[in-house]
């Protein structure tokens, strides 16, 4: 299959010349990835997302704050990708760093695997082609979590946070794996929360019911009472974060969780 995409690569600070060398690329919908690189510490992490519009998301300075480096992806010509494109694609991008960054040492940044598209089969075998030809170009051009290069994954601790006996209805009991260097809190699967989701912050409650619509948390019982389950591991990535979706209160971290022995 002859790949009929493209690949635009800068850093923050190239960000200016890069859009006006790809001005067509940046005007046009596709998916992205976002990489650090610490080259001194050997330590990587990536983020890959899908945008309508890709100049939101890459020449936006808040977004693209401390990142070693952008990649757009897009289709080439006048070829848009839509909806089930862009979808697909996410899927199959985090698929793919969710299940290398163990055996790589790289952190994939991505809460929780996209869904894939809900396109036909025929199309959902040309987007697989044209992603297989994607890999093989983000590999050839160094991208962190594609070219096989091993990282040192930052150091982590475990933790367990759980409710107490007497709770009713802030049922909960997770284990999670903290990464002080990365500031991310990784919850495994099996893990439970509250069934409430209210009583925190705004930005805490939509990444609860972010969650839930992905049927990432189902409804479950612990103890004879109403709570949520994890379906897979989820990182979030803050202490505050985690806390407040899993105990759906804004006390604090230090307070709730504990270090596994």
């Amino acid at each position: 299959m002859v790949w009929a995409g493209r690949v635009v690569i800068f850093s923050p600070d190239e960000r200016k010349d890069a859009r006006s060398k790809n001005r067509d690329v940046f005007g046009k919908s596709g998916v992205y990835l976002y990489v650090n690189e610490n080259k001194v510490e050997n330590t990587a992490s990536i983020y890959a997302g899908q945008a309508r519009h890709l100049d939101s998301r890459a020449d936006d300075p808040k977004r693209i704050l401390n990142r070693h480096s952008i990649v757009l992806i897009t289709r080439k010509g006048k070829q848009q990708m839509d909806e089930n494109w862009r979808q697909h694609l996410e899927h199959l991008l985090i698929q793919n760093l969710t299940d290398r960054a163990p055996q790589y040492g790289f952190i994939c940044e991505n809460r929780s695997r996209e869904p894939a598209s809900y396109a036909s089969t025929n199309i959902r075998k040309t987007i697989q082609l044209w992603y297989n030809e994607l890999e093989k170009e983000l590999s050839s051009k160094g991208v962190v979590g594609f070219d096989n290069r091993r990282f040192t994954l930052p150091k982590t601790e475990t933790y367990n946070c759980q409710s107490e006996p007497s709770a009713r209805t802030k049922v909960y009991n997770a284990i999670c794996e903290y990464s002080e260097d990365a500031g991310t809190v990784y919850v495994k699967e099996g893990s439970f929360a509250a069934i409430g989701r209210w009583q925190v912050a705004v930005t805490h409650q939509r990444v609860k019911t972010n969650l839930i619509d992905k049927g990432i948390l189902v409804e479950a019982e612990l103890n004879g009472k109403p709570c949520y389950r994890f379906t897979q591991d989820v990182t979030f990535f803050s202490q505050s974060e985690a806390t407040a979706v899993i105990v759906n209160s804004p006390i604090s971290w230090n307070k709730k969780w504990s270090p596994s022995e």
